[in-house]
């Protein structure tokens, strides 16, 4: 028994039992993801406000949003330059207020001499003033730190601020008496917190406090850049303490890089996914369609809707109901809207650990066998190391564990496949490295096994690597085999073979496909109209669409490059392309918020689809294309 098939033995034997060892924490995972039938449609209050201050009738409006699927509204902070605005406040300067008290027949003198502001309550709502959520309450903090002096002049209650740059731009907190009248309408509500509030951390916990208990709301999302207090410590902690005890859950907004969302939703311990779209920058097919994608495809159950400014009224609010109602008919039968919440928290078990540690000891020691014995002993030191870490808790560790396993098992799972001349062996030689690339998918996940993972607060560390590593190794031993496989002697020999047209026209096909595999990487990569019409085709046909790069590039390669070396040696470089597949099936797998049976049908279809188009391409090359023809049947019969 040589060594490659005593390692390909080895190997299977490994994953097998691996695989049985993990699937009970699997089928976890899946129930967990499954459970979830609900989704969520929401806007904010300040766009229903300024669409029914236009002169749309507000019953009509929330009868509309409602009929449409919008479940909640995202409830605003109130600043006091939006105090002002409502008429429940007014801001003075010394020099105004003195005037307005002459103005009025009244004494100025009682008004403090020095630097401040002045805010007069013009409509004696006490709750301004007093109590949990008053205004002096509200204001206070800030750094610097502003000071309130309440005070009686003239009949008028009033306070004084001193300290703040500019009082008007203050967040003081919620008007619940909007708040009161969403939830008696039939809405959810979640409490956004700008980046801007700088008050006293309590005072923020004391008005979502308020909301809790008066309405229920229990969901809280950030808004701006970053997440509020983030660069102070003390209030940073406050705040996390008075959300956790709560029982506040926090967004997270997917695509938006918002500093310390993260940290908010680890220490909380209770986060959630949204997906924000701008209707202003897409129409509404394409709004509809991001909005069933990011439900379907990445366990996103909260769609935050945005109509465009500069419409009217009545245009933002048909733009809305147009896209909720989109959304709602693409689910139907598939999940209801409502009001989510967030999954119930993961578990890893003995079992599991067992079958994630043994299949990365598998894949890894494999990888280093195919080399040199020695080099598998290396491998499995390192990767025990690593396991340890990884049990210890130790994010470093688990980090280069999952990105090695992933890294190693792209370029294993094509090197198992041995050449063979017929269709039926060479199936069979495709179907297990398919068999690799499904296992290790279902190794990352449960290296993944995590809340932090599954909400996406924390990422798979290392995607680039993952997607140009195995076509670079790959390529690397398809040019050694390319080249006879010379020793070190023979590089001078090697140096200076002629180089032939095909061998540059073959090199520009891999370089191109590696700069396109990296273009297109990512959530930002730029994608052809002809692809994402083919995408849209594709999720119409099959509900989830396979990558373009595992079923027209990678896994055709893959048993093209199975049929073909088994003749000419060159063959070895589809070899190499078939590794962007392998990688890209695995990378499927490291989005860890996506759900675990969206990653296995995801790939199952690239690898029926790609099998089916590999072998058809090569027939139609051999067959129909007289150059090609000709230069196969020469080379390779």
């Amino acid at each position: 028994m040589n060594r490659l098939t005593a390692t390909r033995l080895g190997l299977g034997i490994a994953l097998t039992l691996a695989t049985l060892l993990m699937i009970p924490g699997l089928l976890e995972r899946i129930r967990i993801e499954s459970t979830h039938r609900v989704y969520e449609v929401t806007v904010p209050a300040t766009e229903v406000e300024s669409i029914i201050e236009s002169g749309v009738d507000a019953d009509g409006a929330y009868r509309q949003l409602q009929e449409a699927g919008v479940s909640s509204i995202a409830l605003e902070m109130r600043t006091v330059e939006d105090l002002e605005a409502d008429g429940r406040i007014a801001v003075f300067r010394r020099a105004e207020l003195v005037s307005q008290l002459l103005l009025a027949g009244e004494d100025p003198s009682q008004v403090p001499e020095g630097p401040g502001e002045y805010i007069v309550l013009l409509d004696g709502d006490a709750a301004f003033l007093d109590g949990e959520d008053g205004l002096a309450e509200a204001l206070a903090g800030g750094n610097p730190p502003r000071r309130i002096e309440p005070l009686e002049i003239g009949g008028l209650s009033m306070l004084h601020v001193t300290g703040a740059v500019d009082v008007r731009e203050v967040v003081v907190g919620y008007d619940m008496e909007l708040a009161r009248e969403i939830a008696d309408r039939g809405f959810g509500l979640i409490a956004r917190v700008p980046d801007t509030v700088d008050g006293d951390p309590d005072a923020t916990g004391d008005t979502l406090d308020r909301l809790n208990e008066e309405l229920g709301v229990d969901r809280v999302l950030f808004t701006g850049s970053r997440a509020p207090y983030i660069d102070d410590g003390e209030s940073f902690r406050r705040l996390v303490e008075r959300l956790r005890a709560t029982g506040y859950s926090v967004f997270l907004i997917e695509l938006l890089e918002q500093e310390g969302t993260a940290r908010y939703v680890e220490r909380v311990g209770s986060g959630m996914r949204l997906h924000a779209i701008e209707l202003e920058q897409v129409d509404p097919p394409t709004a509809i369609d991001r909005a069933v994608r990011a439900v379907r495809e990445r366990n996103i159950h909260t769609i935050f809707l945005r109509p465009t400014p500069a419409l009217s009224a009545e245009g933002r609010l048909e733009e809305i109901v147009t896209v909720a109602a989109g959304v709602r008919e693409h689910l139907a039968g598939d999940l209801e809207p409502g009001i989510t919440a967030p999954f119930e928290p993961l578990e890893k078990t003995p079992l599991l650990v067992a079958g994630a540690a043994l299949a990365s000891l598998a894949i890894v020691v494999a990888s280093g066998a195919l080399v040199h014995p020695w080099l598998a002993i290396v491998f499995g030191l390192g990767t025990a190391a690593l396991i340890g870490g990884w049990l210890a808790g130790i994010g470093i560790a688990g980090d280069l564990l999952r990105l090695g396993v992933a890294v190693l098992a792209s370029a294993l799972a094509v090197f198992v496949a041995r050449p063979r001349e017929r269709i039926g062996p060479a199936a069979l030689e495709y179907l297990g490295a398919a068999a690799v690339v499904f296992a290790t998918g279902l190794t990352i996940t449960a290296l993944g096994y995590e809340d932090r993972f599954l909400v996406g607060s924390t990422d798979f560390f290392g995607v680039k690597a993952l997607l140009v590593a195995p076509p670079a190794i790959t390529g690397l031993w398809a040019l050694y085999r390319s080249l006879g496989e010379p020793r070190l002697r023979d590089l001078p020999r090697v140096a200076r073979l002629p180089i032939e047209i095909w061998q540059v026209v073959a090199l520009g096909i891999v370089a191109a496909a590696g700069l396109y595999l990296v273009i297109r990487s990512g959530n930002t990569g730029a994608a052809p109209s002809w692809e994402l019409n083919l995408r849209q085709w594709l999720e119409d046909l099959l509900y989830i669409r396979p990558r373009t790069k595992e079923f027209l590039i990678g896994f055709p390669a893959l048993i093209a490059g199975i049929l073909v070396t088994a003749r000419w040696r060159h063959g070895w470089w589809l070899y190499a392309i078939g590794s962007i597949g392998t990688a890209s099936a695995i990378d499927t797998f490291c989005h860890f918020h996506t759900p675990l049976l969206v990653s296995l049908l995801r790939t199952a279809y690239a690898v029926g689809f790609g099998f089916v188009i590999g072998v058809v391409a090569l027939l139609v090359v051999r067959r129909a294309w007289p150059p090609v023809r000709d230069f196969a049947l020469r080379h390779w019969g």
